[in-house]
C-alpha cells in the first residue's frame, strides 16, 4: 500500500472513531484510539464499548477495501489492581480475539496489571549487553576519558532511557 494511499485511508478510520463517544476519560478528554504509523490502539471501558470500536474499524475498513488482519489483533485487559483473569470474549468477523497477559507495543511491554517492573529489568539487561558490547572501546587507552563519556552518553545510555516517556 503507498504511504498516500494508507494516510488516506487511516485518516477515514480516524474520523469514524472520533465520531464514536466510546473509550476512556483522561482528564477532560474521551479517548479511544493511539496511532503510531501503521499500529492502532483501541482504548475501552466496558468490554461492550471495545467491541463496538472493534467493530467501527472492520466496517470502515471493509468499506474501503481493506481487511482487518484478525492473527495480528491482540487484546490486553488493563487493571490498576493486582492481576485479574478476566476473560474478554471479542470478535471481529465472528473470529473470537487472542487475548494476552502481556504485549509488546512501540519497544515497550503492556501488562495487563500496567506495571513496569518487567519492562525495567528487560532494559538494564539490554543496558548490560550494549555496555559489554563496548567494553573494548572503553578499556582502550588511546581514547581520551571526555570521547569515552560522549560514547557512552550516545551509545549506552539512552538504551534503558528509550521509550521511557511512554
Amino acid at each position: 500500500m503507498s504511504p498516500d494511499l494508507f494516510n488516506l485511508y487511516s485518516g477515514f478510520i480516524l474520523k469514524e472513531l472520533e465520531e464514536v463517544e466510546k473509550g476512556i476519560q483522561v482528564n477532560d478528554r474521551r479517548i479511544n484510539n493511539i496511532r503510531y504509523a501503521d499500529d492502532t490502539v483501541l482504548l475501552a471501558s466496558p468490554e461492550a464499548c471495545l467491541q463496538m470500536l472493534l467493530n467501527v474499524v472492520q466496517t470502515s475498513s471493509e468499506r474501503y477495501g481493506f481487511k482487518l488482519n484478525i492473527n495480528k489483533i491482540k487484546i490486553v485487559f488493563m487493571s490498576k489492581q493486582s492481576p485479574i483473569e478476566t476473560s474478554l470474549s471479542t470478535t471481529v468477523n465472528n473470529i473470537k480475539t487472542e487475548q494476552v497477559q502481556h504485549f509488546n507495543y512501540l519497544a515497550y511491554w503492556l501488562t495487563t496489571y500496567g506495571r513496569c517492573g518487567k519492562e525495567i529489568r528487560r532494559r538494564i539487561i539490554l543496558l548490560k549487553r550494549s555496555f559489554n558490547n563496548m567494553k573494548k572501546i572503553f578499556r582502550d587507552r588511546q581514547l581520551s576519558i571526555p570521547s569515552k563519556v560522549r560514547l557512552l552518553k550516545c551509545f549506552v545510555w539512552p538504551v534503558p532511557r528509550y521509550v521511557c516517556e511512554t
